[in-house]
């Protein structure tokens, strides 16, 4: 397993090359959306800190401001930034190679619980981890899909657990 996580590490900061040696002053992808999410991280912050509701703002359409309830906010992902409040960037360029690395990961994790093969459990890793659509969530700059796909294949490997645990009884 050991062996497993030193290589996927190596695969997902190949597959975010040249992200890794630019951390802090690049952000992959075409600019469109990094910069709506490095907001939405200040803003949390802006407005915990001074006391105020995160989920309005009068740094918007000021002097009415306005309701984020319904925006593209993401506090769990702005909670983990709070080391990295001056540095957005920096913090988004990690969470990129950690999310990366996190999808190879839960994929094998998940494919191992079903075929107990580590060979093709490796393998499936790599399709999910740097399939496509993993690619077009870094490329497009939708990060914030590219951190919840780590959840799509730990989801499933909860399910398939539930569902094992099932056959045992736990109470007399």
């Amino acid at each position: 397993m050991i062996t497993t996580i030193i290589l996927y590490l190596f695969v997902a900061l190949g597959f975010t090359y040249p992200l890794v040696i630019k951390i802090g002053s690049f952000l992959p992808g075409s600019p469109n959306d990094s910069f709506v999410y490095l907001w939405n991280i200040w803003n949390f912050w802006h407005q915990i800190l001074n006391n105020a509701n995160p989920f309005n703002t009068k740094v918007i359409m000021y002097p009415i401001g306005a309701n984020l309830f319904f925006h593209t906010y993401a506090p769990l992902i702005s909670i983990l930034a709070y080391p990295f409040k001056n540095n957005l960037s920096a913090f988004m360029g990690i969470a990129i190679i950690i999310s990366v690395f996190l999808c190879l990961l839960t994929s094998y994790i998940l494919i191992y619980k079903l075929t107990n093969n580590k060979v093709a459990s490796f393998v499936g890793g790599l399709v999910y981890g740097i399939s496509p659509i993993i690619y077009s969530f870094i490329q497009s700059q939708h990060y914030y899909f590219l951190f919840s796909a780590v959840f799509y294949p730990l989801g499933l490997f909860l399910l398939v657990r539930f569902f094992e645990s099932r056959k045992y009884k736990f109470y007399n």
